[in-house]
């Protein structure tokens, strides 16, 4: 795969690209509908590459943002986003559909490898979402934080908010000792909220888990 378009993949799909890794996506063992998202995903990534290029835009400059988005511990894919609406890339409706895909697929795939039953799934499916949004508030490192942000969709949590808070205190050079004396107090509170519902939501989750489910999803990162 040629660099240029490698970086267009990546800001495109950093998510997925992640996800892709940790969920031990195999090309050759998809299903037809999991092939056709697969193909969805890979045609907008083909549109933003021409569109890139008709721009005379530099994909390196484009992935940058991002990157300080997650250097500075913010939410990569609203970054993303931003840039993509910004520059006229794709549309906020483009992106959603996207999203949606990629979800679909990280969802498809964790129910393929723990082969559950409509039934198992309807259960587990539950208690898997909370806890990969409970991922997205309790995890600091970028690889879970990114994969419970993919897999569970938007998260306007109060420990999203605190991040946010926390993040734009840093930025200000003027912030007086006290006010960011508070925001670091609501960023631990609120984080320590959070590693306790990832904890409880874990727990709920295992109890209804055959064994081996457990180990499959123990490799992929989720418990």
């Amino acid at each position: 795969m040629l660099r240029k378009f490698a970086i267009v993949i990546a800001l495109l799909a950093t998510p997925l690209m992640v996800a892709r890794a940790q969920l031990q996506i195999d090309p050759n063992n998809m299903t037809p509908e999991q092939q056709e998202m697969m193909q969805q995903m890979q045609d907008m990534g083909q549109q933003v590459q021409q569109a890139i290029q008709d721009k005379g835009l530099d994909p390196q400059e484009l992935f940058a943002p991002m990157q300080q988005a997650i250097a500075n511990g913010g939410d990569p894919m609203e970054a993303m986003s931003q840039i993509m609406i910004d520059k006229g890339l794709l549309s906020a409706d483009q992106l959603n559909r996207l999203f949606g895909t990629m979800r679909s697929l990280a969802l498809s795939t964790i129910r393929q490898q723990l082969a559950s039953s409509d039934e198992e799934w309807a259960i587990i499916q539950v208690k898997l979402q909370r806890v990969v949004v409970a991922m997205s508030d309790a995890e600091q490192d970028q690889f879970g934080r990114l994969t419970g942000r993919f897999i569970g969709g938007t998260n306007n949590s109060p420990m999203e908010a605190a991040r946010k808070d926390l993040a734009a205190a840093l930025k200000d050079p003027n912030i007086s000792q006290e006010r960011l004396h508070i925001v670091v107090g609501n960023w631990r509170r609120e984080h320590e909220k959070a590693k306790a519902e990832l904890e409880a939501a874990r727990a709920d989750l295992t109890r209804v888990l055959t064994l081996r489910q457990e180990a499959v999803l123990l490799t992929i990162g989720v418990l």
